[in-house]
């Protein structure tokens, strides 16, 4: 989280942190110079899934640029030359020990790495500089001496150029050929035969010491200049290896019958020696009983000496030390999600020609209700001057905007107006105006279709009409459509269709959504007025009488908003290029949010089974967790990790459609109204805290009749409170009283001041 201050005050940038790692993301792709998956996880290491193409990332507190780089830098090296598959790697490792293999293999990528980016080299100094400064190997105050083979080879070929190391301080004659074998290293299968070979030299060295040393040993140091050059001459070198072994020292003032006397009672305990494991160790009052007064003067200390040719220390203190830099707080913070193109869109999406016949036989077979085919006339009437003056606004918009985008160029020709100026004046030619042409709209709407829609379902319906005749009106190409969870019809073989219509780990709609085709530009006008008078009784009946209809395919239920944004987002660009059209506008009608939990297709690896997991959570609050979408159809990457899942997509779906997206958000009553003013205008949980900011918003109501807010990811998103079909006629009669009529007339001209004041704001949008 970055801060910064102007001068009103201080902002917060979000999701800084995570773009950070979402370009090293990039780099990652970049470097591996192929389409590798980057995930941040709560893991302890880092590693490459070189089967799978999987780059798992921790995520590290503490880590500079540099360390990140080397860290990114170094897994992509094994992206782009470690064998795929874990054959190789299982093979190499039994024919020397997994540690090996580590170190040695780590030499050879980096080597490649950084021949291959030279621009890494910076990088893995400084980030290796950083990870010896802080013990990261744990040797850092071990002597060169009492390191053994294997970690010296794996701190030189990373820190040698951090730490300005000597190579003969580091290795001896014996052992410089080991190191050249390492720097010519080019294939796994040369790392493999050399681990081995190495490993084997190691081994029987480390035999033959086994049997060379003594069983017990102890060595003491002595605070006076006689007693430590007595000592020089017990204790042994050991150069063949590097390493050093303290043979025990003998104390001068020993008796040879004590020194027997512990012999024999060693062998009678059957005691075994081991030089690499370590040996037991005297007691302190043993050796206080056969040192002389002299030596008790001296500071008697007893070192085990435990040095392992055949494992790597440092490699697995480094992997423990790279834990310690690991967030985790116990729960998963990051959650990764895939946008792949469905394989069977048409089946998600119902066509009208297919709709339409089944509105008609539903309405056919409910007893209760009749259609009435002039209540598309009766809209027409009521809201020709709305449409018309949508219609003429559009247009004056449109050409104001050509007009001002118009430019003026000399077309060659004299004009023999100006030609008796041609002494006082150069301009004398003709000239041509350029009136570029407007953009080509198009237009797609969703609208809700869920159970609490039941009472503002006609209203809407008036409202999406008014829309769609305006369309038609000045030529904008559109689809309108119904989206619900509506499960009836459908089989288990349909189910299981649709569970496969996507790849592993990509987002999944649940099987139950549609999106049904309820009006079209493609429907000639017999079939628009026909469907519209359809439409138009049908949500009257639904209403009214709700408990009497006997719908099958238009039943209202669930609102899964997200699933039918991430189809609508499949599907614009079937649109755009059928209408061949260069803006599209978005209008999204509900009464809510999203039902609150979206699907991922997953692989069970254990049972082998295909199975759709419900991880995705519409409402995230307080960065505690981060859903991250990779959309592989546009290459994009949009994170959520605060506030409503909607609002994201919404905003990715502009970015990647060159699209305007309006909101309404339709409320009934004054709970309904809080209720959208806290979540979706504030954008808060603090239901308390924000009385003034609420009174705000509710004079803001009644004055104006809406209230809009940018902050849910649409260009405009519009709070309104659906009126009542009759309050928007003009009620007046002889009965009534004076103040009766002034009411009924102030009530009229507010609702049609409303509906101006939306009407402008979506031209404006639209133009």
């Amino acid at each position: 989280m970055v801060q910064y201050t102007c001068d009103s005050g201080v902002y917060i940038m979000k999701n800084v942190t995570m773009f950070t790692k979402e370009s090293k993301t990039l780099l990652a792709k970049l470097m591996s110079e192929e389409d590798i998956t980057v995930e941040h996880r709560s893991v302890e290491t880092a590693s490459f899934d070189v089967l799978n193409r999987i780059l798992t990332l921790p995520v590290w507190s503490e880590m500079s640029e540099e360390l990140y780089d080397l860290l990114v830098g170094h897994e992509v090296a094994h992206a782009l030359f470690t064998p795929a598959g874990s054959e190789a790697l299982t093979e190499a490792s039994a024919r020397s020990s997994h540690g090996f293999i580590n170190v040695i293999e780590d030499a050879r990528i980096e080597k490649l790495q950084k021949q291959k980016f030279a621009g890494l080299r910076t990088a893995f100094i400084k980030g290796y500089q950083e990870l010896w400064e802080r013990d990261f190997f744990g040797v850092k105050n071990t002597p060169i001496s009492k390191i053994n083979f294997i970690d010296r080879i794996n701190i030189w070929f990373k820190a040698s150029a951090a730490q300005m190391l000597v190579e003969k301080d580091w290795f001896s004659e014996d052992e410089l050929p080991w190191i050249r074998k390492i720097e010519n290293l080019n294939t796994f299968e040369e790392v493999a035969d050399l681990a081995e070979e190495l490993y084997t030299f190691l081994k029987e060295k480390q035999e033959d010491t086994e049997v060379s040393e003594q069983p017990n040993f102890s060595f003491s140091i002595d605070t006076t200049e006689d007693m430590k050059n007595e000592n020089d001459d017990s204790i042994q070198t050991q150069s063949d290896d590097d390493t050093v072994s303290d043979e025990s020292t003998e104390k001068e003032n020993s008796d040879d019958s004590g020194s027997e006397t512990d012999t024999e009672a060693k062998e009678d305990d059957g005691e075994e020696t081991n030089s690499v494991s370590g040996a037991s160790q005297e007691s302190t009052e043993e050796k206080e009983e056969q040192s002389t007064p002299d030596a008790q003067q001296s500071a008697s200390i007893d070192v085990k000496i435990e040095i392992n040719q055949l494992e790597s220390k440092t490699d697995q203190a480094f992997g423990e030390a790279m834990k310690q830099l690991v967030v985790n707080d116990g729960r998963d913070r990051f959650e990764y999600v895939n946008i792949t193109e469905m394989n069977n869109l048409k089946d998600w999406i119902i066509d009208w020609k297919t709709v339409i016949p089944q509105i008609k036989n539903q309405l056919g077979s409910s007893l209760e209700v009749k259609v009435d085919e002039t209540q598309y006339k009766d809209f027409l009437k009521e809201n020709q001057k709305t449409i018309s003056y949508l219609v003429k606004e559009f247009e004056m918009k449109k050409a104001a905007r050509a007009a001002a985008n118009a430019t003026s160029h000399k077309s060659g020709n004299i004009n023999s107006g100006k030609l008796w100026s041609y002494q006082l004046n150069d301009d004398i030619f003709q000239r041509k105006v350029m009136i570029p042409d407007g953009k080509n709209h198009g237009m797609v709407m969703l609208l809700d279709w869920s159970g609490s829609m039941h009472r503002s379902l006609y209203a809407t319906m008036k409202q999406t009409l008014t829309l769609a005749t305006f369309c038609r009106r000045v030529g904008i190409p559109f689809e309108v459509f119904t989206f619900s969870s509506n499960v009836q019809h459908k089989t288990v073989e349909d189910k299981e269709k649709f569970t496969r219509s996507v790849e592993i780990n990509s987002f999944l709609p649940d099987e139950s959504t549609s999106l049904r085709n309820i009006l079209s530009s493609g429907m000639n006008n017999r079939v628009f007025q026909e469907a519209a008078a359809l439409l138009l009784n049908l949500t009257y009946s639904i209403d009214n009488k709700y408990g009497w209809l006997r719908l099958n395919e238009d039943d209202l239920s669930t609102t899964p908003l997200n699933d039918s944004l991430m189809i609508l987002h499949q599907y614009i660009p079937y649109f755009r290029k059928m209408h061949n059209i260069e803006k599209v506008n978005m209008v999204v009608l509900t009464d809510g949010g999203d039902n609150g939990t979206s699907y991922t297709l997953q692989h069970s690896s254990q049972h082998q089974t295909i199975y759709k997991s419900g991880n995705i959570s519409n409402n995230v609050r307080f960065g505690r967790r981060k859903q991250i979408f990779r959309d592989k159809i546009h290459n994009k990457i949009f994170v959520h990790d605060e506030g409503y899942l909607t609002a994201a997509i919404v905003e990715h779906m502009r970015n990647c459609h060159n699209m305007n997206a309006i909101g309404f958000m339709l409320c009934t009553n004054k709970r309904e109204l809080d209720y959208a003013y806290q979540g979706y205008v504030l954008d808060s949980n603090d239901w308390w805290g924000q009385k003034e900011e609420m009174k705000v918003l509710r004079k803001s109501m009644r004055q104006d009749g809406f209230v809009s807010t940018k902050s849910q990811g649409y260009n405009d998103y519009f709070v309104i409170k659906v009126q009542n079909p009759k309050d928007e006629n003009l009620e007046v009669n002889s009965s009534m009283t004076k103040s009766q009529i002034a009411k009924s007339f102030g009530a009229h001209n507010k609702s049609k001041k409303t509906n101006r004041q939306l009407l402008n704001k979506f031209v404006d949008l639209v133009k």
